[in-house]
């Protein structure tokens, strides 16, 4: 079991310091659940909304159908934006504290806090970051943060291009086809990479030791109290 001093850290005004601490707890707050259920939602239809009329799906006329493909690409792009807004806290706090005191210490977390096992997961059931990451070697822990904190990077200077090619014509012609793909592919492979990464060692790093429920489980268990 943690020590006084953990827990006192854990539940005191320390956490509160830190500029970059994760807005909410995401998974573990019902709103922030159904704020993310309502934010896939709304990617889909808009996903739809671009999608369809490529297809030839859309029988309004060709300026209608440009206009449409473009709204939806502004709102997909913008969605993309507030969710990497709300995980860039994390992914930096996890970057910059590779590099801290504790940095290079299993089991550590960014604050230097021994992260929970099952036993102590009420100490920390708030936090946004899973136990487990801290359990995975460092090189490793550097790979996929460097991979997770690029992909939101490249999304916001993905969405700074799209303010400014905010047509479709001006987004399909040079130079707007190359910056409105450029970043977005940057962002979009960058993120698969560090999750399918994180997935795998999150995975080995389970077999060996017993942590709290990851956030797949948590969306399960919601998805379940819900039916």
């Amino acid at each position: 079991m943690p020590s006084d001093d953990t827990t006192t850290l854990l539940k005191g005004n320390v956490r509160k310091s830190y500029v970059f601490d994760p807005f909410l707890p995401f998974l573990t707050s019902s709103v922030w659940f159904y704020f993310g259920g309502l934010w896939l939602l709304l990617v889909i239809a808009s996903g739809g909304g671009f999608v369809l009329p490529l297809l030839g799906a859309c029988t309004l006329s060709t300026a209608s159908c440009h206009t449409l493909i473009e709204v939806n690409v502004q709102i997909l792009t913008a969605l993309f934006t507030a969710i990497n807004l709300y995980a860039f806290p994390s992914r930096w706090n996890r970057f910059n504290g590779l590099f801290g005191e504790h940095g290079g210490e299993t089991g550590i977390d960014w604050r230097g806090v021994q992260v929970p096992t099952s036993e102590t997961r009420s100490l920390m059931q708030e936090s946004y970051d899973p136990a487990s990451f801290y359990h995975i070697d460092w090189t490793n822990r550097l790979i996929i943060t460097s991979l997770l904190l690029t992909s939101a990077l490249a999304q916001f200077v993905n969405q700074v291009f799209h303010c400014i090619y905010d047509t479709y014509d001006e987004a399909m012609t040079w130079p707007g086809n190359l910056w409105d793909n450029l970043f977005f592919g940057l962002s979009l492979v960058t993120m698969l990479l560090g999750i399918i990464l994180e997935a795998c060692y999150d995975s080995s790093a389970r077999k060996s030791k017993s942590f709290p429920p990851t956030a797949a489980h948590v969306v399960v268990e919601r998805i379940q109290a819900c039916c």
